[in-house]
């Protein structure tokens, strides 16, 4: 327990989160007084869990702190909307129970994904959402920003974004809008695809796109198309 209280301390002096006026003593204790963005689990007669972490929009600078590896226990981590830089950690393919990472809206993050860390998205043991890119394409000598692509759901892995551009011919053929995105008509490997944008939105509206793609992971039916990622 102390370990974690260390962890979480540490965090917030790295990142200089004075703004977060619930960050002291105990993280999770009192039940009805956890930190702010912090999601605990209580098991019977054991300390209590830091189990989700989000710390989106919070003004987080520099790399993504090694003190979260400490956080044994966390299933979900939301580091969205930042200015964080450096590379992805290889620590995350460490943390076992770690189901969700979302890392979009971090435009100075070097989104290569470490080899330890592919291999879980492989195995379809965790979930890595990248995205806020800037297009490469310019327009009259403005670099143009684009809508969030939520990315590597874990079937086979990342699709970049420079693929992603090759597969739809730079997002040429629109084939249908919905609620929090557009799906472009694209090709990949000789077999049509289907690419669905999710834009920025409402918690909700990723909330329901995760929900979406989750559902698509496990149903089957020769009148369904696979998903790729």
């Amino acid at each position: 327990m102390l370990r974690l209280v260390s962890a979480m301390k540490n965090i917030k002096k790295t990142y200089g989160l004075t703004k977060k006026v619930s960050w002291h003593g105990d993280p999770c204790a009192p039940q009805l007084y956890q930190w702010e963005g912090v999601n605990c689990s209580y098991p019977n007669s054991e300390p209590s869990l830091v189990i989700s972490l989000n710390l989106s929009a919070s003004g987080l600078i520099g790399t993504i702190t090694s003190e979260i590896s400490k956080l044994t226990q966390l299933k979900e981590l939301d580091l969205s909307s930042n200015e964080l830089s450096g590379e992805i950690p290889a620590f995350f393919a460490d943390m076992k129970l770690l189901k969700l990472i979302n890392l979009r809206g971090n435009l100075k993050l070097n989104l290569t994904v470490p080899e330890s860390l592919q291999e879980r998205l492989n195995s379809k043991s965790l979930t890595l959402i990248l995205g806020d890119t800037l297009d490469p394409t310019t327009l009259g000598g403005k670099i143009k920003k684009v809508p969030v692509l939520a990315i590597a759901v874990p079937v086979a892995g990342v699709v970049t974004y420079p693929e992603v551009l090759r597969m739809t011919n730079n997002f040429e053929r629109v084939l249908g809008k919905g609620g929090f995105g557009t799906v472009y008509h694209g090709n990949l490997d000789d077999a049509q695809v289907a690419v669905k944008m999710l834009y920025h939105s409402s918690a909700q509206g990723y909330k329901e796109f995760k929900a979406e793609v989750e559902l698509l992971l496990r149903v089957h039916h020769r009148h369904l198309v696979g998903l790729v990622g």
